[in-house]
């Protein structure tokens, strides 16, 4: 899962990070027969009806799991929760030592690339999210970070063919940074919803300006000014030039 939400404002990229449950268990095994027996037979009391001795043999056999557990690999422990507390803070290079090896795709790996894209260390975070398998997500997001880092070329690349959702923001993004007003146009041609009806306006109406189609350019500035502030983009400036010219 995912500890990234990227989103755009203005043609930036905008990250939040979501809150993962703590992770120093993570990979961590201690099958015992012994424990499992117990499993079973606290399972059976609760179906037979007997809930308080079967709870009770549950919990039991939970606890001594945890401190088995805790015993044995306590180190891995101790330095994953180091690691998680160093990246709360931002300290992501001091995390690193105390979390490695961090395997690709887990709860740890996705927090370190989350910390780098809101560092906006982006070109580290692509290296990282480079060692996944493709897939929607991690395609998504390799797209994210090269408009991060002004590569639109190489976010089209991860692209369907027939954007949508969240694609066609994405699409949208990279043909605005190349300066193809027109295909920004006719790819947004819906108003959008959500997070993305700001955004989409904004690229249309910057779009349009620079169009020399003020008229439409200035419809879609005002819309984005009232609801996203002056300071959205430079939406403010280009709807007093776009009215200018009206």
């Amino acid at each position: 899962m995912a500890a990234i939400r990227c989103s755009f404002r203005g043609g930036e990229v905008i990250t939040e990070l979501k809150r993962i449950p703590f992770s120093g268990l993570e990979g961590l095994k201690a099958g015992n027969s012994w424990r499992g027996a117990a499993v079973l037979l606290g399972i059976i009391l609760l179906v037979q009806g007997f809930f308080s001795p079967g709870i009770l043999i549950l919990a039991a056999v939970g606890l001594w799991s945890f401190v088995h557990m805790a015993g044995k690999y306590w180190r891995i422990i101790y330095r994953r929760a180091k690691a998680q507390r160093l990246l709360k803070r931002g300290q992501w290079e001091e995390a690193l030592p105390w979390a490695e090896p961090v395997t690709a795709g887990s709860n740890s790996w996705w927090q370190f690339v989350g910390a780098y894209c809101a560092a906006g260390h982006w070109d580290l975070a692509r290296r990282w999210l480079e060692e996944l398998e493709p897939g929607e997500e991690r395609d998504f997001l390799l797209a994210v970070t090269y408009l991060a880092l002004k590569q639109p070329g190489a976010a089209l690349e991860y692209c369907p063919p027939r954007p949508q959702g969240r694609w066609q923001t994405v699409a949208a993004e990279a043909s605005f940074q190349q300066g193809e007003w027109a295909r920004v146009v006719t790819g947004l041609r819906a108003a959008g919803s959500g997070d993305e009806k700001i955004e989409h306006a904004w690229l249309r109406g910057a779009s349009y300006y620079f169009l020399k189609e003020y008229k439409s350019a200035v419809k879609l500035l005002r819309q984005v000014v009232r609801l996203g502030g002056n300071d959205y983009g430079n939406a403010g400036q280009l709807l007093e030039q776009a009215s200018a010219h009206l």
